[in-house]
């Protein structure tokens, strides 16, 4: 049995943005990584962390749209707004859960959240297939 019979109905609709989500949480775990060694070798001081913390929000959530837009091929827009959703609520719930909750860039958060991910569905979606040589 596959598993797309296998597994139960939510599952089967809203995997995609489940997978988006995953890769978009590692790009941004990988953008935070590059963008905070960058921060090290130029000497910037603590005020730039904020701007590559959004820098790396927006990094992941264009991969997650990306992704989503890929393997839904339709709706562009609103699948890569919704997996830039999913993503915002995971960013949330771990700086709630790490104790540095202030809610000081919650808008600016959300902001970039939604134009990137609704960016990256888009180019997810217009993106042709590869040539077959």
């Amino acid at each position: 049995m596959s598993f797309r019979k296998s597994s139960p109905p939510f599952m089967r609709r809203f995997r995609v943005y489940i997978l988006g989500a995953v890769i978009g949480c590692l790009v941004t775990v990988a953008a935070s990584v590059v963008l905070a060694v960058a921060m090290l070798l130029l000497g910037a001081d603590k005020s730039f962390g904020g701007f590559m913390g959004l820098l790396a929000l927006g990094c992941g959530c264009l991969a997650a749209g990306i992704t989503v837009g890929k393997f839904r091929r339709r709706g562009g827009l609103k699948c890569g707004i919704k997996a830039a959703l999913i993503m915002l609520f995971l960013c949330l719930i771990g700086t709630l859960f790490s104790g540095n909750f202030t809610g000081a860039q919650v808008f600016s958060k959300s902001l970039v959240a939604v134009l990137t991910g609704g960016i990256g569905g888009i180019i997810g979606v217009n993106k042709g297939a590869p040539p077959v040589w």
